[in-house]
């Protein structure tokens, strides 16, 4: 059995609304990291995370599932949480063991309260934040979606990771300064999120 020092430990807590994509998002990041062969569907009742009977029957998490995976010398630990408003408390218990919460936006829908709640909590407890934003490739206008993020929850959430090609690629643009993203070219990207750490 393989022994971490906790320095090499990443705790991830993923949460969002229902429907967001998060247990699908986890389910890639399994498969990517080569922990299961292939990818489970939420709809087929084949994902590692949602694994009751409840959950399989229901097509959505019921409560927190603990997977892990390592990458890059650190060993990460990665909370899913369930996504319903009526659970959002369940979400919440997850802040006191991880190290970032990880929100995970649909593209295709507005942003609620229950986001905000998250957020919200994650920010009272000075917890490092991240928001994905997910179904890039069902969204109508991903300017609108980054807008309504900022505008929600500020003007420092700056991208990071932009996508290309149509949403085939994926530009880093604090490591890149040129290039063409599909929201634009990536130079004005890169020089904010730069302005954005040297502010911070």
């Amino acid at each position: 059995m393989a022994k971490y020092q906790t320095e090499d430990i990443r705790n991830l807590a993923i949460v969002g609304t229902a429907g967001a994509g998060k247990t699908t998002l986890v389910e890639q990041m399994l498969h990517d990291a080569g922990v299961i062969g292939r990818v489970g569907r939420v709809e087929d009742g084949n994902t590692v995370c949602d694994h009751t009977d409840l959950e399989k029957e229901v097509k959505h998490s019921l409560e927190a599932a603990v997977v892990h995976f390592d990458h890059a010398g650190a060993h990460v630990n990665l909370i899913d949480t369930p996504g319903s408003s009526d659970l959002v408390g369940t979400a919440m218990s997850a802040f006191p063991g991880v190290d970032v919460v990880t929100l995970v936006v649909d593209a295709t829908a507005a942003l609620g309260s229950t986001e905000r709640r998250l957020m919200k909590m994650a920010a009272a407890r000075n917890l490092p934040r991240m928001i994905v934003i997910n179904k890039i490739d069902q969204a109508t206008d991903l300017g609108e979606t980054l807008e309504a993020v900022q505008e929600i929850f500020g003007s420092e959430c700056k991208a990071i990771n932009l996508p290309a090609a149509g949403g085939t690629a994926v530009i880093d643009c604090f490591q890149n300064a040129t290039g063409e993203s599909d929201l634009g070219d990536v130079s004005g990207f890169h020089t904010a999120i730069i302005d954005q750490v040297v502010e911070v």
